[in-house]
């Protein structure tokens, strides 16, 4: 009671106060950004307390609040910073941040906040400085921000944000630096950006851009700072952009961007520091002028298509640490194209050398041995090099060494051990002769060690034993190798697999299995069959799903020659699909869904001619479908929901005529729906949900009779329903279009549909009226046409609900946001008793609310934006699984039930504004689940409220000035009292 009679001294105050102590606005925003934070673990906020406020205090003390900065000569007293950066605060931004109207800088960055931005701070016109970054904010940005024309910093990346860029940022003339990267925003065209001349910093890393990158780019002539990474962005990069002469980062990499560099871009980049392209598809030369950047420190080209010989000079002005040319055509034929190695000596700095997957031929320069101290990676895989490792590799400081596939000679350096910080080392597939050194037990920190195809002879050193953090060994396809590919294999997996809580495979142990394998023990380990009576002892499945394992995958697995089925989903695995797996030509079902995989399906893959199931749902893979899946002619499920996988041309899997299951959802896919689709005449399940396709759905995928399933949602699709849907479709289960561009009228056909069980086309277009026999075949549970411009002007209009009364099962109806009209028909308390969804909201029904829904198993009820008049049935109470109740903006009177304290598992309840009077029932104060109340713009009143407040499990309150609308926003609890001349009515 105390903490509750502070709270209204403080509120009360601020009604009081003059203009000459502490401005008002300045004051309530504050606190009602104070409200809004749910915990401040470092207590930063402790000093935001009125306490000290009294009324003839000549300086305001809010200006001496932590993080809160009045530093306006003309009007003091006024909030000009607001700095909270790594605070460690949670909760959301409070919209009465915008009535800062002095506020020039805004620094909330390194929280974790949630929820939207308010568009309200685009009332803040004198906002120089907006930083919220690393937060987990979401929305997309508001188009108000595009007011603060004085902006010149505007940092919101690593947050959950969604949608386009806003063309009113057109207007930031001033803007200098503009950070967005890791969001989720999209947006194809981009050209206007182009007027922002005033950048100097442009960075959108980590999004989902498409189109080109805009003429219009190149002039933003002050650029410091271009950072396009890790987007969809396609085609050449604008010549103008490389002549940018400020520029000193310029990141490209990750898209599919295309075309050559300039060969001048040395002499017009002379500042540059980090050039980029990774990972995308440039080809041409590497320009020699590159020497010419006497400032360069990364060079990052891995991954694309350049040839011709790396420049010799590279390295001559000595500033390079970062040197990563690997996975490109480029080519080294004579020793004089090796002889960009003696320039690297030059860089004191080198941290990583990646020249790995080219077509470098010949002798490996005896000077490598020069190079920085500083080196931490080496990769020469995938080349020609001969000659011998190079025995003083103990002087670098060596994370990584990959010499894999290549045509080295001789024995491993005696002195590797020495290595104390190499955690990977690669020297498979090479013709390394001798033992393994024994000081290779030195290096405590080697995770993975791969010696497999040389020519090593002798015992495997004891001294590996010591080894503890190493996770991945193989010495396969040498005189070291365990006999038998399956258990060699078998074994890679385990010890590759980091945790098994259950202890699934402590039942792989060799102890029995000597190495004559006679008994081949391994066939009997949980997880392994073997049943191919022509090769007894060989594995024919692998299915360790659902048992929590932990790891990556074992490359080794590609040996198991007759396996047939690989079933490793729900676990916790990560890395990549090993491409080896398409070396498993039996292969019938792979299942690797719902893990934590990563990269792109591999290209091998495609190998697998008798692959029937292929599922890797529910990971983390990007890149595109290959297209050698297009000889899977096998194919019946295709499954690849929630990833990142993206793509714009798939005409090529309509080939794929055996599909009965196809499956995008959740993923980056953009473009048309191909016409090629029409001819999976099998499909049974089609799913694209939830990615960024946009245009027509190809006519013949609506006659496909056999499909159960069809899962168009949440793209931007368009185009009306073929009117005989219904007769084409016979068997269809489930039909969805929810929040696209569909048009048309809701064909009636759909009353053909025999089968159907959801219906769910919110959120696009459709007009006209419901048909009203869409549930005479009563097996509907879930009909969802909200958000659309259907109508009903007529009583007959209404015959829809009539047809639903025979749908036993029907769990939601959700026919709100539309124009239905007229009086609710009191045929609805005959709808199924399983009913858990109503919306009816945004309409224009009149009538009383039925006394009879507590009939129902109601979990939300939202009836808001109608002409509803009447009382709150007196049973409302009796819904004890409802969370959330909506009537605001109605004609309701009378009083509300104390029965409304009954519903235990009530989270939000709305009922502004009407026509309510009365106390406000006591009893509300059980509802100990109640985040949110919102009881503004009724006629409550009396002591009750008071009273009320008791029950109210909140820590902060305020009064505006005038009016006092009361705003328990910890927890966004809204009640409001009336007033007069400017005091509460106790």
């Amino acid at each position: 009671m105390e903490t509750m009679l502070s709270l209204l001294t403080h509120a009360l105050l601020l009604q009081t106060v003059t203009s000459q102590t502490i401005n008002g606005d300045d004051l309530s925003a504050l606190l009602s950004f104070k409200s809004l934070i749910r915990d401040d673990p470092r207590e930063v906020m402790s000093s935001w307390d009125t306490a000290g406020n009294a009324t003839n205090m000549p300086a305001p003390v809010i200006c001496q609040w932590t993080g809160v900065s009045c530093n306006n000569r003309r009007h003091p007293g006024r909030v000009t910073t607001l700095r909270l950066s790594g605070a460690g605060l949670v909760g959301t931004i409070s919209p009465q941040l915008g009535n800062l109207t002095h506020l020039r800088v805004l620094d909330l960055s390194a929280n974790s906040l949630d929820g939207d931005i308010p568009a309200s701070l685009g009332g803040c016109r004198k906002l120089r400085t907006l930083n919220l970054s690393t937060n987990h904010l979401s929305g997309s940005i508001p188009d108000d921000l595009g007011q603060s024309s004085k902006l010149a910093i505007f940092d919101v990346s690593h947050n959950n944000l969604t949608g386009n860029v806003p063309k009113s940022f057109s207007n930031l003339t001033t803007l200098m630096k503009f950070i967005i990267e890791t969001n989720f925003i999209d947006g194809k065209d981009l050209s206007w950006m182009g007027n922002l001349t005033s950048l100097t910093h442009f960075v959108l890393e980590g999004n989902r851009f498409t189109g080109n990158i805009p003429e219009s780019f190149g002039k933003m002539a002050n650029l410091i700072y271009f950072n396009v990474k890790d987007n969809q962005l396609e085609g050449h990069v604008p010549l103008p952009i490389f002549n940018i002469s400020s520029i000193r980062f310029l990141d490209l990499g990750f898209n599919r961007l295309s075309g050559s560099l300039p060969l001048d871009i040395g002499f017009k980049l002379p500042r540059i520091k980090i050039f980029s392209t990774i990972a995308n598809h440039f080809e041409g030369i590497i320009p020699p002028t590159f020497s010419n950047a006497s400032a360069l420190e990364s060079l990052q080209l891995r991954g694309n298509k350049y040839h011709g010989m790396i420049p010799r000079e590279i390295g001559i002005h000595g500033n390079l640490k970062f040197f990563a040319l690997g996975d490109n055509v480029l080519q080294a034929t004579r020793p004089s194209d090796l002889e960009f190695f003696t320039s690297l000596t030059n860089c004191s700095s080198l941290q990583m050398l990646d020249v790995g997957q080219n077509n470098l031929v010949g002798a490996m320069p005896i000077n490598i041995a020069n190079l920085s101290r500083e080196l931490s990676w080496i990769d020469l895989s995938g080349n020609q090099l001969i000659g011998t490792i190079p025995a003083d590799l103990w002087k670098f400081k060596l994370t990584s060494l990959n010499l894999s596939y290549n045509l080295f000679t001789g024995t491993l350096p005696h002195d590797i051990g020495w290595l104390t910080r190499i955690n990977s080392i690669y020297v498979s597939h090479n013709r390394i002769t001798g033992q393994i050194p024994q000081s290779l037990g030195n290096a405590s920190q080697l995770s993975s060690l791969t010696l497999s195809n040389n020519f090593l002879d002798g015992s495997i050193p004891s001294s590996l034993g010591n080894l503890t953090k190493l996770q991945y060994l193989d010495l396969s396809a040498t005189s070291q190798s365990i006999s038998g590919d399956d258990l060699s294999a078998l074994l890679s997996f385990k010890s590759l697999i980091t945790s098994d809580p259950r202890q699934v495979l402590s039942s792989w142990d060799t102890a029995n299995n000597g190495t004559n394998m006679a008994s081949f023990v391994f066939c009997q380990w949980t997880g392994v069959s073997c049943n191919d009576r022509r090769h007894p002892g060989r594995v024919t499945a692998l299915c360790l799903s659902d048992i929590n394992l932990v790891g990556t995958i074992s490359p080794q697995l590609g040996n198991l020659t007759l396996l047939r089925v690989l079933d490793l989903s729900a676990n916790s695995l990560d890395g990549q699909i090993p491409s080896s797996l398409g070396g498993c030509p039996k292969l019938r079902a792979m299942n690797l869904s719902i893990n934590h995989l990563s990269g792109t399906i591999p290209d091998d893959l495609g190998q697998l001619s008798k692959l029937a199931i292929f599922d890797v749902g529910h990971n983390n893979l990007a890149g595109d479908i290959p297209k050698s899946f297009s000889n899977l002619t096998s194919l019946l499920k295709f499954i690849i929901e929630r990833n990142f996988i993206h793509g714009q041309d798939l005409s090529w899997m309509g080939n794929l005529t055996s599909l009965t299951h196809f499956v995008l959802k959740g993923n980056h896919f953009t473009g048309n729906i191909p016409e090629a689709f029409g001819k999976m005449a099998n499909l049974i399940y089609f799913s694209v949900l939830d990615n960024q396709l946009e245009g027509h759905v190809p006519l013949p995928i609506f006659n496909f009779s056999s499909i159960r399933f069809l899962d168009l949602g949440f793209n931007r699709l368009s185009g009306s329903l073929p009117l005989d849907i219904g007769v084409k479709l016979p068997r269809i289960k489930r039909f969805n279009t929810l929040v696209n561009h569909f048009e048309g009228i809701i064909p009636p056909t759909f009353s053909n549909a025999s089968a159907l069980e959801s219906l769910l086309l919110r959120g696009n277009k459709y007009h006209g009226t419901i048909p009203r026999e869409i549930g005479i075949h009563g097996n509907l549970k879930f009909f969802a046409l909200g958000h659309n411009v259907l109508q009903a002007t007529r009583p007959s209009d209404w015959e829809f609900l009539t047809s639903l009364t025979n749908c036993s099962s029907l769990q939601m109806l959700d026919v709100g946001q539309n124009n239905l009209v007229g009086a609710m028909p009191v045929n609805i308390a005959n709808l199924s008793n399983e009913l858990s969804w109503i919306d009816l909201s945004g309409n224009q029904i009149n009538g009383t609310i039925p006394s009879d829904l507590w009939k129902f198993k109601l979990t939300s009820l939202n009836l808001s934006y109608n002409l509803f008049t009447g009382t709150l049935p007196f049973d409302i109470g009796q819904l004890p699984r409802i969370n959330s109740i909506y009537i605001s903006y109605n004609r309701i009177t009378g009083q509300i039930p104390q029965s409304l304290g009954n519903v235990s598992q009530l989270s939000s309840l709305t009922l502004s504004p009407n026509f309510l009077d009365g106390s406000i029932p006591t009893k509300l104060g059980n509802l100990t689940k109640l985040p949110y109340l919102d009881l503004s713009g009724n006629a409550l009143m009396g002591q009750s409220h008071k009273k009320y407040l008791a029950y109210l499990p909140l820590p902060n309150s305020q009064a505006l000035q005038q009016c006092s609308k009361w705003l328990y926003s910890k927890t966004d609890w809204a009640l409001e009292q009336p007033c007069q001349n400017g005091s509460l009515i106790e």
